[in-house]
């Protein structure tokens, strides 16, 4: 099992968290793996944009994520907050059962390709696990795609028993970080 990419943090009495990694392609394309609805379907979720809102991304437009077809409740919707193409954008975040929330995308040209930093903020403290285990999992998933795409790989498919098994796998890791914060005062 790999380390970590990312930690929980204290964000109030609520929880954030915070990945980076550096993935081997310029910002511009990151920026489509990240923002438009038919890439992001590629390695993360089904993505659409309401409204009538259309690429690219702009504030005020809302959006509808799609986890599982198989089952309507694993959905999340919101709007975008702030975009500065193609460096940064925010969204509210809005999953059934769950206060709202705030998802941050920064990213960041570096030697090597570019670094994608994400902060998940307002979090409740029973969710932060499995939202640094399962962003993970996705990011490695955006990992698989954008190297797939330098080398003219194939992709995988979202939402595969893969995913799933490295979900599951990733817990104990983001529980043991979040149980050292609830230790310390």
């Amino acid at each position: 099992m790999s380390e970590p990419w990312g930690r929980i943090d204290r964000d109030g009495d609520q929880r954030r968290v915070h990945m980076e990694h550096v993935y081997p392609c310029e910002r511009d394309r990151l920026w489509g793996l990240v923002t438009d609805p038919a890439q992001l379907g590629r390695w993360f979720a089904r993505v659409e944009l309401l409204d009538g809102a259309s690429e690219p991304p702009r504030v005020g437009a809302r959006y509808h994520i799609q986890f599982d077809d198989a089952d309507p409740s694993e959905h999340t919707t919101g709007s975008i907050l702030a975009c500065a193409a193609p460096n940064s954008f925010t969204l509210s975040w809005t999953f059934p059962l769950e206060p709202l929330s705030q998802l941050r995308v920064e990213l960041i040209p570096v030697p090597d390709g570019t670094r994608l930093v994400l902060d998940h903020y307002g979090l409740p403290r029973s969710q932060a696990v499995g939202y640094g285990a399962g962003w993970q999992a996705y990011l490695e998933q955006l990992a698989q795609v954008a190297g797939a795409h330098r080398q003219h790989q194939p992709c995988p498919t979202p939402l595969n028993a893969d995913w799933v098994a490295r979900w599951r796998q990733l817990m104990p890791a983001y529980a043991r970080g979040d149980k050292a914060l609830a230790a310390d005062p």
